[in-house]
Parts: structure tokens; sequence; C-alpha cells
């Protein structure tokens, strides 16, 4: 159950007022189909409003797998991985004045396999991974991971793995990576994966800090900052040319 802003603001200033420090209240695993957006999220989303064809904020990884792969082993691995990170199948819509993330349910990833031929195939997987990673996200609609397979020959491979900033960023992307390669060890040998379930989601995050930011000390702290920037000095930085 969600209190209203202002029944959520009472409890929490009545357990400030007892001496509990809100910071350190527990984050809340829920099976949550919406939430509020994180603050790094609500960063990326208005970015993403005034230019919606931009791919600035794609995250994207290539990675040269040689040796045999086992594309089936491969869409179980990715798959479970959207299985195990909700954040992963979330998109993002505005309806009223705040934007919010909807947590869909698991669907396959689209696995796109491409097989180079001609002599400079290298070049060609290069310049695909090139392409792949520059192609803008539809926030509204999803999803926003996505994933190719560029062979050069049956023992020589590209992965290629782009997603948005508003579901990852860079220390991410090094647990994302190592989870999917543990995924795909475990399939490419018909057995289970031994990954502990993770503690929590994004969404439950998104939602703890909103909470504590509605407390007394998040309130307070967004006092401070906005009368201290209430009115900036203009920074005179050395610059080629008069400012407009």
């Amino acid at each position: 159950m969600r209190l209203d802003a202002g029944k959520r603001h009472a409890f929490l200033s009545q357990l400030a007022a007892k001496g509990v420090n809100l910071a350190m209240l527990p984050i809340v695993r829920q099976e949550r189909k919406r939430a509020p957006l994180s603050f790094a999220q609500s960063r990326l989303w208005f970015l993403w409003r005034m230019d919606p064809g931009s791919a600035a904020y794609n995250i994207s990884a290539a990675l040269r797998v040689r040796g045999k792969l086992q594309p089936r082993a491969l869409q179980q691995a990715f798959d479970a991985l959207v299985v195990r990170h909700s954040v992963l199948r979330t998109v993002f819509r505005q309806e009223g004045e705040q934007a919010e993330q909807f947590v869909r349910d698991p669907q396959p990833v689209a696995l796109r396999h491409v097989t180079l031929d001609g002599d400079d195939r290298e070049g060609q997987a290069r310049l695909l991974a090139r392409q792949e990673a520059s192609l803008p996200f539809d926030l509204e609609a999803g999803p926003l991971m996505r994933a190719a397979l560029l062979t050069l020959n049956e023992d020589d491979h590209f992965l290629v793995v782009s997603l948005h900033h508003i579901v990852t960023d860079g220390w991410s992307m090094g647990v994302l990576v190592d989870e999917f390669w543990t995924l795909y060890a475990a399939f490419a040998c018909g057995e289970t994966p031994a990954l502990p379930e993770p503690e929590i989601g994004y969404a439950d995050y998104a939602e703890w800090q909103r909470l504590w930011m509605s407390a007394v000390d998040g309130v307070r702290q967004v006092d401070y900052w906005t009368r201290r920037l209430a009115d900036p000095a203009v920074l005179q930085l050395p610059i080629d040319r008069a400012r407009p």
C-alpha cells in the first residue's frame, strides 16, 4: 500500500522526531509494476523528451568472442537476464504531472544475428557495431536493451549489446556482463544457473529514494540548495568569442 504524499510526510516526520535515521531505512523488495523515477532517471527522461532522436545516452559494449557459440544458449542467457532484472523490461511514460516507470512482463530478447561475408569481415563488423550503438531508443515504447550477434565465421563473432543509460550505468554493465556469461556457460552445458536472486530491483530503490527525499531531512536539503542557488553569479570563464 502506498500512502499519499501528505500522509507519507507525516509518517516519516514522526519517525525522524523519534531519532530514526531515515537514510538508513531498508529498501523493500516488491513485485512492482509501476514506480516513480529515481532522480537520475528524471534527468535522463527530461533530456530524452528534449531530443528523442539522440543516441548520446546509449551505453554499448562490443565483445569479441572466439570459438563456437551455441545460439540457443545465447538466447536463453539474454532472456534469463531480463527475467532477473526488471529494469531491463521497463519503459517510461508521463501520465499527469510526473513520469513513471512501468515494468513489463518478461519477453524474449530480439537477438539480431548477422552472418558476414566478403574479404573485410572485421571491418564490416566494426561498422555494424558502431551503427548499432548509434541507434536511438524509444523510452516510451521500449525495449531499452538491444543485442546483435555478428558472425565473421563459425569461430569468430562480435556480440554487440546496447542499453539506454536510464536503465543502466557503467558499473552495472560490469555486473550484467558477468551474469550473462555465467548464465550462458550454464545453459551451454545443459545446467541450471546457480546465480542468487537479486535482493532488490531498481524500481525498489527509486521508491525508497523518493520516500527518503519526501521526509524532513530531504526537504531540508532541497530548501538549503534552493536558497543557495537562488541568485547565482555568472561565471566569467575565458572563452574564444563574445558571450551571446
